[in-house]
């Protein structure tokens, strides 16, 4: 399938999709964002991708203003599509906000001598989708495999190198390492200190394996909070820990794996 291709029937599809099949739309709406951009022999050896020209390739420009009060915006144009960008945003934060934008694109129509129209009423499964296609922009399978993270199973160096060599932030890398690809099997997410000094976890940016039950995510937030209350790795077996402290010592983005699949029986 073509960008030129998509069309309104393809796009309800997509969002009316659950589980395997939400998957597998999303592998195939980045694939059509990325093929023009990896097709281009220069930007094969390219890592991380860059999205400067990613957006170029997709009739798209991106602007930056520093009293934006959003992340981004997605602005249709006569040439195709305006990119407004916080300039304010840390590094991995743009990228993001970009790679979120040019995913909202699939949305519209392909600019020819007009500009491009919804193809659907803006919905909020169209945010999710778009997350999650974002993110497969960032880190295309052809990256992961050429720095060599598929097939690794230490989670410490697939986390450091999604997020510093592909420059993605740590709650993308997360679920990037945990859902998309499934990398290794586990949860993250950031947990803070209520008032009874008891650690507590924010269900937003939250992420887990698809494979995990219901059951044993739960044994693995319980398992969390036991080993965030004395730091104590070597008391558990079969689980690995990465915990990354914020400064005021009150707050930690925690990401537990399972060394064995069977952990729970």
């Amino acid at each position: 399938r073509k960008m030129n291709e998509v069309s309104t029937n393809l796009v309800h599809e997509w969002l009316s999709a659950e589980g395997e099949s939400w998957h597998q739309a999303v592998k195939e709406a980045s694939h059509l964002l990325l093929e023009g951009y990896m097709n281009h022999p220069s930007h094969r050896r390219i890592v991380p991708v860059e999205v400067y020209r990613l957006a170029r390739v997709l009739n798209s420009t991106i602007e930056t203003f520093s009293d934006m009060e959003s992340g981004a915006l997605l602005l249709p144009t006569s040439y195709g599509f305006q990119i407004c960008v916080n300039a304010d945003l840390p590094a991995s934060r743009f990228r993001a906000s970009v790679a979120h934008e040019l995913a909202h694109t699939l949305f519209y129509s392909r600019p020819h001598e007009s500009k491009p129209q919804r193809l659907i009423k803006h919905h909020k499964r169209e945010e999710h989708f778009c997350f999650d296609v974002a993110r497969h922009l960032l880190a295309p399978r052809q990256h992961l495999e050429f720095l060599e993270i598929i097939g690794e199973t230490d989670p410490d160096s697939i986390f450091r190198k999604l997020h510093s060599y592909l420059n993605i932030n740590r709650s993308w890398a997360a679920r990037i390492m945990l859902a998309d690809y499934e990398l290794v099997t586990g949860i993250a997410g950031r947990w803070i200190k209520n008032d009874e000094n008891e650690w507590r976890l924010i269900k937003h940016g939250a992420a887990a394996s698809p494979s995990l039950s219901r059951e044993d995510r739960a044994k693995l937030r319980e398992l969390a909070r036991k080993y965030l209350t004395n730091r104590d790795k070597d008391q558990f077996e079969n689980v690995h820990f990465l915990d990354l402290d914020e400064p005021s010592g009150e707050a930690v983005f925690l990401i537990v794996t399972m060394s064995k699949l069977k952990l729970f029986i």
